[in-house]
């Protein structure tokens, strides 16, 4: 146990240490392992198109036991919404099982790269009915000289907020790695979450304890409306159900 919160303690540290610093950084934006803008499983208060009225991504992640496509349509300059299918082959033998999950968000604030928005999801899984909320700050720094933002979310899921409240929290880290050799290609992502992409996921990433995933985003096309980008991570590593997740999206500004 103390080896789990000094862990824990430590990653706190190298999450909350870039806030301070300059005002506009490089973000690399992707989708998250539910669909919405966001690091590995952790949504930020970024929305997928801020600069245009409208615009659409499309993406897929793996797990090793679900395939995940979703979609996103980014509107108005500061809103999203997207649908995302969890595939879940389950055990040998198993029946394939098809998840939905409904995302959301509401960016109320930007300056430069530090905003604050509200989103939720709205998820179908195993015949069951969940929904979370949460509110998202994402702020711009620094960490060696490297270009870097951090992100804090804070929210709760139902139905289980009717028993005992449980509160939903997470935090991430978004760095591009070495930007004078790899020109702002890579981009370091790190999240570490008391809840998951799912009330009922697939593969390694539980909901039992704190989740720490980290991998890596390359962003190869810096071409001014269109994205492309790959996700590598490690998912929950600090606990034995440890594994993986590898994904991609791209999407168009349209208006």
């Amino acid at each position: 146990m103390t080896k789990k919160i000094t862990t824990t303690l430590f990653i706190l540290f190298l999450i909350l240490m870039p806030v301070t610093g300059v005002s506009a950084q490089s973000v690399a934006k992707g989708m998250s392992a539910n669909g919405a803008t966001g690091l590995n499983s952790t949504p930020t208060a970024r929305i997928g198109w801020e600069q245009a009225k409208l615009g659409i991504d499309l993406g897929y992640k793996y797990t090793g036991a679900s395939h995940i496509p979703m979609i996103s349509v980014s509107f108005l300059g500061a809103a999203e919404a997207g649908i995302t299918a969890d595939i879940q082959s389950g055990a040998a033998g198993a029946p394939v099982s098809v998840d939905f999950l409904f995302t959301g968000k509401y960016q109320f604030f930007k300056s430069g790269n530090a905003a604050l928005a509200g989103g939720g999801n709205l998820q179908f899984v195993n015949g069951a009915t969940a929904g979370q909320v949460y509110l998202a700050s994402t702020n711009a720094g620094q960490f060696f000289d490297w270009p870097a933002n951090t992100t804090i979310v804070i929210g709760t899921t139902f139905p289980d907020f009717f028993n005992n409240y449980p509160i939903d929290f997470s935090m991430g880290f978004e760095m591009s790695l070495w930007p004078s050799v790899f020109m702002d290609l890579v981009h370091l992502l790190v999240d570490f979450a008391n809840y998951s992409y799912s009330i009922s996921p697939a593969g390694t990433i539980s909901t039992a304890r704190g989740i720490l995933n980290a991998g890596i985003r390359i962003d190869p096309i810096k071409v001014s409306g269109f994205r492309f980008n790959i996700d590598l991570a490690g998912t929950d590593l600090l606990d034995a159900s440890r594994g993986f997740m590898i994904g991609a999206s791209f999407g168009f500004a349209l208006l």
